[in-house]
Protein backbone atom coordinates (compact mmCIF):
# COMPACT_ATOMS: atom_id res chain seq x y z
CA UNK A 1 0.00 0.00 0.00
CA UNK A 2 1.75 3.56 -1.09
CA UNK A 3 0.03 6.59 1.00
CA UNK A 4 0.50 9.77 -0.46
CA UNK A 5 0.02 13.51 0.80
CA UNK A 6 -2.03 16.37 -0.61
CA UNK A 7 -3.15 19.73 0.66
CA UNK A 8 -6.14 20.80 -1.28
CA UNK A 9 -9.61 19.08 -0.43
CA UNK A 10 -10.34 18.97 -3.81
CA UNK A 11 -7.73 17.19 -4.44
CA UNK A 12 -9.06 14.70 -1.75
CA UNK A 13 -12.59 14.49 -2.95
CA UNK A 14 -11.27 13.77 -6.83
CA UNK A 15 -9.27 11.08 -5.17
CA UNK A 16 -12.73 9.23 -3.88
CA UNK A 17 -12.46 10.53 -0.30
CA UNK A 18 -16.22 10.62 -0.38
CA UNK A 19 -16.26 7.04 -1.25
CA UNK A 20 -15.43 6.44 2.37
CA UNK A 21 -17.54 8.24 3.98
CA UNK A 22 -20.52 7.07 5.55
CA UNK A 23 -23.60 8.10 4.14
CA UNK A 24 -25.14 10.01 7.25
CA UNK A 25 -21.54 11.04 8.27
CA UNK A 26 -21.24 15.10 7.87
CA UNK A 27 -17.64 15.89 9.89
CA UNK A 28 -15.86 13.38 7.39
CA UNK A 29 -17.36 14.58 4.25
CA UNK A 30 -15.01 16.45 1.85
CA UNK A 31 -17.91 19.14 1.57
CA UNK A 32 -16.64 19.39 5.66
CA UNK A 33 -12.96 19.33 4.60
CA UNK A 34 -13.73 22.34 2.54
CA UNK A 35 -15.48 24.67 5.49
CA UNK A 36 -12.78 23.33 7.64
CA UNK A 37 -9.77 24.24 5.54
CA UNK A 38 -10.71 28.14 5.12
CA UNK A 39 -10.98 28.33 8.90
CA UNK A 40 -7.65 26.19 9.72
CA UNK A 41 -4.61 28.40 11.08
CA UNK A 42 -2.20 25.47 8.88
CA UNK A 43 -2.63 24.16 5.69
CA UNK A 44 -4.61 20.72 6.36
CA UNK A 45 -2.63 17.99 4.68
CA UNK A 46 -4.69 14.91 3.87
CA UNK A 47 -3.46 11.38 3.89
CA UNK A 48 -4.45 8.98 0.68
CA UNK A 49 -3.56 5.29 1.02
CA UNK A 50 -4.21 3.48 -2.23
CA UNK A 51 -3.82 -0.17 -2.68
CA UNK A 52 -0.43 -1.12 -4.44
CA UNK A 53 -2.17 -3.66 -7.09
CA UNK A 54 -5.50 -1.05 -8.27
CA UNK A 55 -4.56 2.22 -7.17
CA UNK A 56 -7.90 2.16 -5.16
CA UNK A 57 -8.14 4.39 -2.61
CA UNK A 58 -8.13 2.10 0.63
CA UNK A 59 -7.66 4.94 3.47
CA UNK A 60 -8.26 8.84 4.02
CA UNK A 61 -7.14 10.76 7.30
CA UNK A 62 -7.38 14.34 7.60
CA UNK A 63 -4.20 16.43 9.96
CA UNK A 64 -4.61 19.35 10.84
CA UNK A 65 -0.82 21.24 11.89
CA UNK A 66 -1.21 23.10 15.51
CA UNK A 67 1.24 25.46 16.66
CA UNK A 68 1.62 27.05 20.42
CA UNK A 69 -0.43 30.56 18.55
CA UNK A 70 -3.34 28.57 17.40
CA UNK A 71 -6.60 30.19 17.96
CA UNK A 72 -7.78 29.27 21.04
CA UNK A 73 -9.84 26.76 20.44
CA UNK A 74 -10.35 23.78 23.15
CA UNK A 75 -11.74 21.25 21.18
CA UNK A 76 -8.50 21.35 18.95
CA UNK A 77 -5.93 22.69 20.73
CA UNK A 78 -4.60 19.57 23.14
CA UNK A 79 -3.01 21.93 25.36
CA UNK A 80 -6.53 23.75 26.26
CA UNK A 81 -8.24 20.21 25.60
CA UNK A 82 -6.71 19.24 28.41
CA UNK A 83 -7.31 21.96 30.13
CA UNK A 84 -11.20 21.60 29.22
CA UNK A 85 -11.04 17.86 30.36
CA UNK A 86 -8.96 18.42 33.57
CA UNK A 87 -12.32 21.04 34.61
CA UNK A 88 -14.65 18.46 33.31
CA UNK A 89 -12.91 16.16 35.94
CA UNK A 90 -12.94 18.69 38.73
CA UNK A 91 -8.95 18.00 38.23
CA UNK A 92 -7.35 20.65 39.70
CA UNK A 93 -5.22 22.69 36.69
CA UNK A 94 -1.60 23.31 38.75
CA UNK A 95 1.24 25.18 37.03
CA UNK A 96 2.59 21.81 36.58
CA UNK A 97 -0.06 20.32 34.61
CA UNK A 98 -0.58 23.32 32.78
CA UNK A 99 3.22 23.13 31.62
CA UNK A 100 2.64 19.29 30.72
CA UNK A 101 -0.05 20.35 28.44
CA UNK A 102 1.77 23.26 26.53
CA UNK A 103 4.97 20.75 25.94
CA UNK A 104 1.95 18.78 23.93
CA UNK A 105 2.69 21.67 21.11
CA UNK A 106 3.30 22.34 18.20
CA UNK A 107 1.24 19.15 17.12
CA UNK A 108 -0.51 17.53 14.44
CA UNK A 109 -4.75 16.71 15.64
CA UNK A 110 -5.68 13.86 13.36
CA UNK A 111 -9.01 12.47 12.18
CA UNK A 112 -11.24 15.67 12.15
CA UNK A 113 -11.37 19.39 12.62
CA UNK A 114 -14.19 20.98 14.61
CA UNK A 115 -15.82 17.72 15.45
CA UNK A 116 -16.41 14.91 18.29
CA UNK A 117 -15.48 12.31 15.80
CA UNK A 118 -12.11 11.41 15.05
CA UNK A 119 -11.87 8.80 12.44
CA UNK A 120 -9.43 7.11 9.97
CA UNK A 121 -11.94 6.35 7.03
CA UNK A 122 -10.97 2.89 5.58
CA UNK A 123 -12.80 1.48 2.74
CA UNK A 124 -15.17 -1.16 2.96
CA UNK A 125 -14.88 -4.74 1.44
CA UNK A 126 -11.47 -5.25 2.84
CA UNK A 127 -10.55 -7.94 5.01
CA UNK A 128 -9.36 -7.65 8.45
CA UNK A 129 -5.71 -7.96 7.30
CA UNK A 130 -5.83 -4.94 4.48
CA UNK A 131 -7.98 -3.17 6.54
CA UNK A 132 -5.34 -3.10 9.33
CA UNK A 133 -2.52 -2.16 6.69
CA UNK A 134 -4.26 0.32 5.14
CA UNK A 135 -4.94 2.02 8.54
CA UNK A 136 -1.38 1.69 9.69
CA UNK A 137 -0.34 2.79 6.36
CA UNK A 138 -1.89 6.44 7.12
CA UNK A 139 -0.94 6.32 10.46
CA UNK A 140 2.92 5.79 9.61
CA UNK A 141 2.51 8.77 6.69
CA UNK A 142 1.04 10.90 9.29
CA UNK A 143 3.29 10.42 11.89
CA UNK A 144 5.79 11.47 9.26
CA UNK A 145 4.56 14.35 8.34
CA UNK A 146 3.95 15.39 12.42
CA UNK A 147 7.82 14.84 12.34
CA UNK A 148 9.11 16.59 9.57
CA UNK A 149 7.31 19.52 10.71
CA UNK A 150 8.96 19.54 13.85
CA UNK A 151 5.52 18.34 15.83
CA UNK A 152 6.40 17.61 19.67
CA UNK A 153 3.20 15.27 19.71
CA UNK A 154 0.18 13.77 17.59
CA UNK A 155 -3.42 13.34 18.64
CA UNK A 156 -6.78 11.98 17.70
CA UNK A 157 -8.89 13.45 19.81
CA UNK A 158 -12.45 12.15 19.91
CA UNK A 159 -12.12 7.86 19.03
CA UNK A 160 -15.20 6.59 20.16
CA UNK A 161 -16.22 3.72 22.33
CA UNK A 162 -17.14 1.23 19.42
CA UNK A 163 -14.36 2.03 17.03
CA UNK A 164 -12.16 -0.98 18.00
CA UNK A 165 -10.20 -0.98 15.00
CA UNK A 166 -9.04 2.53 15.51
CA UNK A 167 -8.18 2.54 18.70
CA UNK A 168 -6.77 -1.18 18.53
CA UNK A 169 -4.09 0.27 15.66
CA UNK A 170 -3.35 3.23 17.63
CA UNK A 171 -2.57 1.75 20.95
CA UNK A 172 0.37 -0.65 18.73
CA UNK A 173 1.61 2.57 17.00
CA UNK A 174 2.60 3.78 20.49
CA UNK A 175 -0.66 6.12 21.64
CA UNK A 176 -1.44 6.93 24.96
CA UNK A 177 -5.15 7.19 25.70
CA UNK A 178 -7.68 9.38 28.57
CA UNK A 179 -11.14 9.19 28.36
CA UNK A 180 -12.57 12.59 27.31
CA UNK A 181 -15.95 13.51 26.52
CA UNK A 182 -19.51 11.46 25.71
CA UNK A 183 -21.03 11.80 22.73
CA UNK A 184 -25.20 11.83 22.38
CA UNK A 185 -26.91 10.30 19.69
CA UNK A 186 -30.77 10.51 20.03
CA UNK A 187 -31.88 7.21 18.58
CA UNK A 188 -35.83 7.61 17.02
CA UNK A 189 -38.32 6.00 16.92
CA UNK A 190 -40.58 4.66 13.97
CA UNK A 191 -43.78 6.47 14.76
CA UNK A 192 -44.79 9.53 15.84
CA UNK A 193 -44.02 11.70 18.20
CA UNK A 194 -45.92 10.55 21.18
CA UNK A 195 -43.90 7.27 21.22
CA UNK A 196 -40.89 9.93 21.59
CA UNK A 197 -42.67 10.78 24.76
CA UNK A 198 -43.74 7.27 25.79
CA UNK A 199 -40.19 6.07 26.19
CA UNK A 200 -40.19 8.25 29.83
CA UNK A 201 -41.22 8.06 32.98
CA UNK A 202 -44.53 9.78 33.47
CA UNK A 203 -43.02 12.24 36.03
CA UNK A 204 -40.90 13.16 32.87
CA UNK A 205 -43.81 13.10 30.12
CA UNK A 206 -45.89 15.38 32.40
CA UNK A 207 -42.67 17.26 32.45
CA UNK A 208 -41.98 17.32 28.71
CA UNK A 209 -45.82 17.99 28.02
CA UNK A 210 -46.12 20.80 30.35
CA UNK A 211 -42.89 22.68 28.27
CA UNK A 212 -44.49 21.69 25.01
CA UNK A 213 -47.82 23.57 26.12
CA UNK A 214 -46.15 26.90 27.34
CA UNK A 215 -44.40 27.41 24.30
CA UNK A 216 -47.71 26.55 22.10
CA UNK A 217 -50.04 28.34 24.86
CA UNK A 218 -47.68 31.51 23.69
CA UNK A 219 -49.11 31.04 19.72
CA UNK A 220 -45.50 29.92 18.95
CA UNK A 221 -45.50 27.54 15.94
CA UNK A 222 -42.33 25.70 13.92
CA UNK A 223 -42.06 26.35 10.09
CA UNK A 224 -38.84 23.81 8.45
CA UNK A 225 -37.18 26.47 5.54
CA UNK A 226 -34.47 25.52 3.18
CA UNK A 227 -31.42 27.26 3.36
CA UNK A 228 -32.62 29.51 0.05
CA UNK A 229 -35.44 30.34 1.66
CA UNK A 230 -34.10 32.30 4.90
CA UNK A 231 -33.17 35.65 5.15
CA UNK A 232 -29.47 35.88 7.01
CA UNK A 233 -30.46 39.41 8.33
CA UNK A 234 -33.19 38.25 10.22
CA UNK A 235 -31.27 35.35 11.64
CA UNK A 236 -28.01 36.28 12.45
CA UNK A 237 -29.06 39.02 15.01
CA UNK A 238 -30.90 36.15 17.16
CA UNK A 239 -27.51 33.90 16.71
CA UNK A 240 -25.34 36.91 18.13
CA UNK A 241 -28.01 36.63 21.15
CA UNK A 242 -26.73 33.02 22.10
CA UNK A 243 -23.21 33.94 21.16
CA UNK A 244 -22.64 36.82 23.48
CA UNK A 245 -24.84 34.93 26.48
CA UNK A 246 -21.78 32.70 26.50
CA UNK A 247 -18.99 35.48 26.42
CA UNK A 248 -18.29 34.61 22.15
CA UNK A 249 -16.94 37.51 20.05
CA UNK A 250 -19.07 37.70 17.12
CA UNK A 251 -17.55 38.60 13.48
CA UNK A 252 -21.31 38.91 11.79
CA UNK A 253 -19.68 39.02 8.50
CA UNK A 254 -17.89 35.77 9.79
CA UNK A 255 -21.38 34.15 10.83
CA UNK A 256 -22.52 35.07 7.54
CA UNK A 257 -19.84 33.36 5.54
CA UNK A 258 -20.70 29.84 7.36
CA UNK A 259 -23.96 29.92 6.59
CA UNK A 260 -23.48 30.73 3.19
CA UNK A 261 -20.58 28.22 2.79
CA UNK A 262 -22.47 25.37 4.31
CA UNK A 263 -25.18 26.04 2.08
CA UNK A 264 -22.85 25.44 -1.07
CA UNK A 265 -21.26 22.73 0.40
CA UNK A 266 -24.09 20.44 0.76
CA UNK A 267 -27.10 21.80 -1.24
CA UNK A 268 -30.82 20.68 -1.04
CA UNK A 269 -29.54 18.84 2.56
CA UNK A 270 -29.01 22.39 5.03
CA UNK A 271 -32.22 23.86 6.29
CA UNK A 272 -33.64 26.06 9.13
CA UNK A 273 -36.52 25.11 12.13
CA UNK A 274 -37.91 28.46 12.87
CA UNK A 275 -39.60 29.12 15.75
CA UNK A 276 -42.33 32.00 14.76
CA UNK A 277 -44.38 34.09 17.26
CA UNK A 278 -48.53 34.54 16.81
CA UNK A 279 -47.54 37.64 14.34
CA UNK A 280 -45.33 35.14 12.02
CA UNK A 281 -42.26 37.19 13.11
CA UNK A 282 -39.66 34.55 13.33
CA UNK A 283 -37.96 34.73 17.01
CA UNK A 284 -35.62 31.57 16.85
CA UNK A 285 -34.33 29.17 14.56
CA UNK A 286 -32.11 26.11 15.05
CA UNK A 287 -29.78 25.46 11.55
CA UNK A 288 -30.06 21.30 10.47
CA UNK A 289 -27.61 19.34 7.88
CA UNK A 290 -29.69 16.48 6.79
CA UNK A 291 -27.24 13.28 6.16
CA UNK A 292 -28.68 9.77 4.93
CA UNK A 293 -30.84 9.12 7.46
CA UNK A 294 -29.41 11.44 10.41
CA UNK A 295 -29.95 14.98 11.18
CA UNK A 296 -27.28 17.41 12.55
CA UNK A 297 -28.29 20.28 14.21
CA UNK A 298 -25.56 22.92 14.41
CA UNK A 299 -25.84 26.80 14.66
CA UNK A 300 -28.93 28.55 16.61
CA UNK A 301 -30.65 31.60 17.25
CA UNK A 302 -33.01 33.51 20.08
CA UNK A 303 -34.34 36.34 20.49
CA UNK A 304 -34.12 36.29 24.38
CA UNK A 305 -36.24 39.77 24.14
CA UNK A 306 -39.77 37.36 23.31
CA UNK A 307 -41.30 36.03 26.21
CA UNK A 308 -38.25 35.61 28.40
CA UNK A 309 -38.43 32.87 30.74
CA UNK A 310 -40.47 30.55 27.99
CA UNK A 311 -38.49 27.17 27.45
CA UNK A 312 -38.59 27.71 23.87
CA UNK A 313 -34.83 26.64 23.68
CA UNK A 314 -35.80 23.22 24.62
CA UNK A 315 -38.65 22.97 22.81
CA UNK A 316 -36.57 23.91 19.72
CA UNK A 317 -33.64 22.22 20.17
CA UNK A 318 -35.23 18.92 21.13
CA UNK A 319 -38.53 18.74 21.09
CA UNK A 320 -39.55 20.35 17.67
CA UNK A 321 -36.36 19.27 15.91
CA UNK A 322 -37.27 15.42 17.05
CA UNK A 323 -41.16 16.11 15.66
CA UNK A 324 -39.36 17.03 12.61
CA UNK A 325 -36.95 14.62 12.31
CA UNK A 326 -39.47 11.71 13.06
CA UNK A 327 -41.83 13.65 10.28
CA UNK A 328 -38.92 12.31 7.76
CA UNK A 329 -38.61 9.26 9.40
CA UNK A 330 -34.80 9.75 9.77
CA UNK A 331 -33.36 7.28 11.81
CA UNK A 332 -31.16 9.25 14.56
CA UNK A 333 -30.47 12.74 15.66
CA UNK A 334 -26.58 13.70 16.63
CA UNK A 335 -26.31 16.32 19.50
CA UNK A 336 -22.65 15.99 19.60
CA UNK A 337 -20.80 16.89 22.85
CA UNK A 338 -21.01 19.08 25.85
CA UNK A 339 -24.61 19.65 27.89
CA UNK A 340 -24.64 16.09 28.30
CA UNK A 341 -27.43 15.93 31.33
CA UNK A 342 -29.93 17.95 29.34
CA UNK A 343 -29.35 15.82 26.40
CA UNK A 344 -29.85 12.44 28.08
CA UNK A 345 -32.52 13.71 30.20
CA UNK A 346 -34.35 14.29 26.89
CA UNK A 347 -33.40 10.97 25.74
CA UNK A 348 -30.07 10.54 24.42
CA UNK A 349 -27.61 7.86 24.40
CA UNK A 350 -24.16 8.66 25.38
CA UNK A 351 -20.91 7.28 24.11
CA UNK A 352 -17.57 7.24 25.46
CA UNK A 353 -15.25 9.25 23.64
CA UNK A 354 -11.20 8.48 24.15
CA UNK A 355 -8.24 11.24 23.74
CA UNK A 356 -5.33 9.19 22.02
CA UNK A 357 -1.92 10.98 21.73
CA UNK A 358 1.44 10.13 20.92
CA UNK A 359 5.18 11.60 22.15
CA UNK A 360 7.39 12.19 19.12
CA UNK A 361 9.90 13.13 21.69
CA UNK A 362 11.64 12.16 25.01
CA UNK A 363 10.23 15.22 26.62
CA UNK A 364 6.67 15.01 25.43
CA UNK A 365 6.75 11.79 26.65
CA UNK A 366 7.51 13.04 29.79
CA UNK A 367 4.99 15.83 29.88
CA UNK A 368 2.12 13.31 28.30
CA UNK A 369 2.40 10.80 31.72
CA UNK A 370 2.05 13.67 33.71
CA UNK A 371 -1.40 14.96 32.27
CA UNK A 372 -1.70 10.89 31.70
CA UNK A 373 -1.19 10.71 35.51
CA UNK A 374 -3.83 13.51 36.29
CA UNK A 375 -6.68 12.58 34.04
CA UNK A 376 -6.38 8.90 34.85
CA UNK A 377 -5.02 8.61 38.54
CA UNK A 378 -6.62 5.31 38.90
CA UNK A 379 -4.33 3.81 36.64
CA UNK A 380 -0.97 2.96 37.93
CA UNK A 381 0.89 3.86 35.22
CA UNK A 382 -1.68 6.60 33.98
CA UNK A 383 -1.65 4.39 30.79
CA UNK A 384 -4.99 3.50 28.38
CA UNK A 385 -5.98 -0.20 29.24
CA UNK A 386 -5.25 -1.16 25.48
CA UNK A 387 -1.60 0.45 25.53
CA UNK A 388 0.18 -2.26 22.99
CA UNK A 389 2.64 -4.59 24.80
CA UNK A 390 4.71 -4.16 21.67
CA UNK A 391 7.06 -2.21 19.57
CA UNK A 392 4.77 -0.19 17.09
CA UNK A 393 4.99 -0.87 13.19
CA UNK A 394 7.40 0.16 11.20
CA UNK A 395 6.62 3.35 9.04
CA UNK A 396 5.49 1.89 5.88
CA UNK A 397 5.45 3.66 2.31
Amino acid sequence: MRSTLVDDPEAARAAGWDRLVPPDNLFHSAGWLAIDAKAADGAPRYVLTRDGADERLVSALSCYPLAPDSAPWPFLRPDLFVHRVAELRGVPMSPELSGAAAGLLPGLACGGRRVSDSRLLVADGLTDRQRADATDAALAAAERLARDTGAESMAFLFVDDSDGELRARLAAHGYRAFRSDRECVLDLPDGEFADYVARFSSHRRRHIRRERQAVADAGIRYAYLPADRVDLDVLLPMETQVLEKYGHAVDREQLRTKHLQMAAAFPGDVGYLVALDPDGRQIAFAQCVRRGDTLHPRTLGIDYSVHPGLPLYFDLVYYATTEYAIGQRLRKIEYSIEAEEAKIGRGCRPTQKHTYVKPLSATAERHLARVLAALEPDRSDGAADDRPAGPAPAARS
